[in-house]
């Protein structure tokens, strides 16, 4: 196992929890998931927990697996610019480009291919980053599907690709996977390595934005590839959308044509005209991302939680009455409101109320254990 591996410091917690969704550890040989349940972080949920003014109002302190992290916010939306595989092209074409709009841009890189004929030198790419534009990691050989590889392929993809970049001075926290291929080994060994995971849209015309909380290792992105003006128009629509969506638009393309050029200057300047930053892939996750990162596990954004499965316990009293405006979801056990193993929900409404109480509160069953 390579020593490049990505740590984080989620075992220095402060609240004992106790089911199987918050990663809290970082061993490779299991990828544990030590017992951190939905049920718990929902109860600092429903006490707001990142309330309005982005501190936390629960009783636990849960900074350290990075809950309280704050995000700024970009009201118009964000875009970021890739170009894969780390063609020439990209320093001598499109760097001339950005750097006379004023912006930066993101090659994913294949470091097997670094210097070689008709790619980027690492000279080249430490002059970028000093540009402040983002390197990001395109694989050690590029694969054409990281996921038809076995875990130990898609291991040293990953660590030897990441060990070039730390041992030349490259600073690479996001990945790029190539033909856009993964599933969910390929996105549990890329949380290892990196904090995202690039993909594409699967069907031309499907919302392509990406909203909170993001699906950090599976991110939605298009393809610049045609640049009549039909296809620029498409484009165009793809930023109006993730502008009234306030969502984060993300375009990759490989090479580059005098049409192309030309394409990417007509698009840059009509972001710019929306008042839309371009940002990179870290800045981009500083805006918009999570602010707890658990992959396919669960996510918590500035707008919601995403999870594939919600693990809920039993209570015995009602959970406190959530202030005007908020929602709490919990399983009975029958002695509160409920029969034992229904669902229940506690809302309270805006109207009615102010902000810091009132309000009317019902109590409902969301699921009827005993007639399901």
């Amino acid at each position: 196992m390579s020593d490049y591996k990505k740590t984080n410091d989620l075992t220095e917690k402060t609240t004992p929890v106790d089911a199987d969704l918050l990663r809290l550890d970082d061993s490779a040989d299991s990828f544990a998931w030590k017992k951190a349940t939905i049920a718990n972080v929902s109860t600092k949920v429903q006490a707001d927990l990142i309330a309005d003014d982005n501190t936390f109002t629960g009783t636990t302190t849960l900074d350290k697996i990075g809950l309280l992290k704050s995000k700024s916010h970009s009201p118009n939306g964000i875009v970021t610019f890739i170009m894969d595989d780390g063609n020439a092209c990209c320093y001598t074409d499109y760097k001339p480009l950005f750097d006379a709009q004023g912006e930066v841009a993101c090659p994913a890189i294949v470091t097997d291919w670094v210097g070689t004929t008709n790619f980027m030198t690492l000279a080249q790419l430490l002059e970028l980053q000093t540009s402040g534009w983002e390197i990001l990691s395109h694989t050690k050989t590029h694969p054409e599907f990281l996921s038809a590889l076995t875990e130990a392929q898609i291991i040293t993809e990953l660590s030897e690709s990441k060990a070039y970049f730390t041992a030349n001075g490259l600073t690479v926290e996001n990945m790029v996977y190539p033909s856009n291929d993964n599933d969910a080994v390929v996105r549990k060994i890329t949380m290892d390595y990196y904090n995202s995971g690039r993909a594409a849209i699967t069907q031309y015309f499907s919302p392509a934005y990406n909203t909170s909380p993001v699906d950090s290792y599976n991110m939605l992105s298009v393809e610049i590839v045609g640049v009549e003006a039909a296809d620029i128009a498409n484009y165009k629509t793809y930023i109006d959308n993730a502008y009234t969506n306030n969502g984060w638009m993300i375009f990759f393309t490989h090479f580059a044509t005098a049409e192309r050029l030309a394409a990417y200057d007509e698009i840059i300047d009509y972001i710019q005209a929306k008042n839309m930053e371009i940002v990179t892939v870290k800045q981009a996750l500083e805006i918009t991302g999570n602010y707890f990162e658990g992959g396919d596990g669960v996510a918590i954004g500035r707008d919601g939680i995403r999870a594939n499965k919600i693990v809920m316990h039993a209570l015995s009293a009602d959970p406190t009455t959530p202030r005007q405006g908020k929602s709490v979801i919990w399983q009975s056990d029958g002695t509160g409101s409920g029969d034992d193993g229904d669902i229940m929900m506690k809302i309270t409404a805006v109207a009615g109320g102010t902000f810091e109480g009132g309000g009317n509160t019902k109590t409902i069953t969301l699921v009827d254990f005993s007639a399901s």
